[in-house]
């Protein structure tokens, strides 16, 4: 029967179920995250948010019952750190749901955010998952956003700066890049780390290097300062987590910083000063104030606005866009203009300690797994995306979904743990 359902056995841990992903199950879960990620950035191609929002509700309700059915609508045992997680995002969703009740909003996308969200994402997946969530999740972002990013190439030649692809403006093409970036950074440390070193997964493992390469030169013609940073921070992240596991992986950072070097004198002949492509200068032009153009190209207005009229529960959903009548570029002035002080708080507080905990998983657990660095470089790109772009909300982008998925495979990780250390029974909360 579990073999069926596409399990197969492996020394598990604990009293926990001892089963591991089989191949075509492992693929399932893939498609099934990268459709749902793909659908969820539908919006983004628009400038007006709601084209899609029907269809992304349909799909990501439809994917998160499909994972509690195949999981057997089990989600426990819930550990320390979830039930932290857990406090958290409560505080945060059942804040949200006041203020949607307040100012008068929809409500089924807040129930769904304090319900849906915490069963599917941060417990269902991980359990489901099991051992292979980190290279679900990487791959799924990979392909979830690939489709995006093939077709501007196709359909928008490169022949100029600010390139947007398929989006209605360059900054959201960057974002799109980063994020897929992030995914692509998790699979080559995953293969990297993998016991199997054929000359074909070798060959993979350089082609997705040579396709982040490109997503790279991407980001820099998309001129999004952002992004920039984001992959930036991304590489040495990267870095760091070879230099955790240097005896096992020094071919591959002397093969890195080769291929660093040449992606380096690529970049300054193609993009060098007097190139008919253009040069670094509109992406580092960016970081200079002139006349005209302030430093967060007008960014600060719109801020110093949310600030200065913030209350508890904020303002509504439609703050920004009747108000402001701008948008909030940023995840945290959108939640503090829309939800409130409290619910910004919150979810601050929140990101920053899942980021800790995702770096400190990442020493502890490279050597065994190098899938376990991939919610580091997921929750690492989101929240510096966020700064300064709305990756979030009830449903967000796919980044959004795959920040909570990362987030559950945190705790997945801290329950192992705990469970090899013996603390099952003094820790653990069935439900």
């Amino acid at each position: 029967m579990l073999e069926w359902m596409g399990f197969i056995e492996d020394p598990g841990i604990g009293n926990r179920p001892p089963y591991k992903l089989s191949t075509g199950m492992c693929f399932f879960l893939i498609f099934i995250l990268s459709c749902m990620i793909g659908v969820l950035t539908l919006n983004a191609m628009y400038e007006e948010q709601g084209q899609f929002s029907a269809l992304r509700f349909a799909v990501a309700g439809a994917c998160a019952g499909m994972i509690l059915f195949v999981n057997g609508f089990s989600v426990g045992p819930f550990w320390k750190k979830g039930i932290l997680l857990l406090i958290f995002w409560l505080a945060f969703s059942v804040t949200s749901l006041i203020s949607a009740l307040v100012n008068r909003d929809n409500i089924v996308g807040e129930l769904w955010q304090m319900a849906g969200v915490p069963l599917a994402f941060f417990f269902g997946f991980p359990r489901l998952t099991e051992r292979d969530g980190g290279k679900v999740l990487a791959w799924g972002l990979v392909l979830g956003f690939f489709s995006y990013v093939f077709i501007s190439l196709v359909k928008y030649p490169i022949t100029h700066v600010y390139f947007k692809g398929v989006f209605f403006n360059a900054n959201t093409m960057g974002m799109v890049l980063a994020a897929i970036s992030a995914g692509i950074f998790a699979v080559i440390r995953g293969r990297i780390g993998s016991q199997e070193q054929s000359w074909f997964k070798r060959l993979v493992t350089c082609g997705l290097g040579f396709f982040n390469m490109v997503v790279g030169i991407l980001i820099i013609f998309s001129s999004s300062r952002t992004s920039f940073i984001v992959f930036c921070v991304l590489f040495l992240l990267f870095i760091w987590t070879l230099l955790l596991h240097a005896d096992k992986s020094r071919g591959w950072l002397i093969g890195m910083g080769l291929l660093s070097s040449l992606a380096m004198i690529g970049l300054l002949i193609v993009l060098g000063p007097g190139n008919s492509l253009g040069s670094f200068s509109n992406l580092t032009g960016k970081f200079s104030e002139t006349a005209t153009i302030t430093v967060l190209s007008g960014r600060e207005d719109i801020w110093r606005q949310a600030l200065q009229e913030t209350s508890i529960l904020g303002h509504g959903n439609m703050y920004f866009t009747e108000v402001i009548r701008r948008l909030p570029h940023s995840a945290y002035i959108s939640v503090l203009g829309t939800k409130g002080a409290i619910a910004c708080l919150v979810m601050i507080v929140m990101h920053v300690m899942v980021w800790f905990w995702a770096f400190r998983q990442t020493i502890d657990s490279i050597q065994q797994d190098a899938y376990s660095a991939t919610p580091l470089f997921i929750i690492t790109a989101y929240i510096l995306i966020g700064l300064t772009e709305n990756v979030g909300g009830i449903l967000g982008s796919g980044l959004h979904v795959a920040f909570l998925m990362a987030v559950g495979l945190l705790v997945r990780k801290v329950e192992e743990k705990a469970t090899r250390l013996g603390d099952q029974d003094e820790n653990s909360v069935y439900a």
